[in-house]
């Protein structure tokens, strides 16, 4: 998270944190997505190319310290879209998203249990 700035989700780091990250920084500490790395699990950053809100540096930022911490870590970045497009199912942030879920879902974890067919 970030401190609050103009065009930095309008606030919305102070409001999820309950103030300033520099007032609450043991809130900080564990809402900052880089400060839980490593996750141990793959991580997907899939951005709009014109997301103004959380710019898609940020999201390179955090795809970089991931790997750096020994993570799986992808970033995507689309073209065109902006702050809420993966939240729209006709995105293309959205059916990037979907898609990473579904490679992971039909490797070894969605294969039956023994004696289950």
């Amino acid at each position: 998270a970030e401190e609050a700035r103009p065009g930095f989700a309008a606030g919305a780091a102070p409001a999820l944190l309950g103030g300033p990250p520099s007032d609450v920084p043991e809130r900080l500490a564990v809402a900052d997505p880089v400060r839980l790395l490593p996750l141990g699990v793959p991580l997907l950053a899939v951005t709009g190319g014109d997301d103004d809100v959380v710019p898609p540096e940020q999201s390179q930022r955090l795809v970089a310290a991931a790997r750096a911490a020994g993570d799986e870590a992808h970033l995507v970045v689309v073209p065109g879209e902006d702050h809420g497009a993966h939240l729209d199912p006709a995105s293309e942030c959205w059916r990037t998203a979907v898609g990473f879920l579904r490679e992971r879902a039909d490797g070894p974890l969605s294969a039956p249990a023994p004696g289950r067919g």
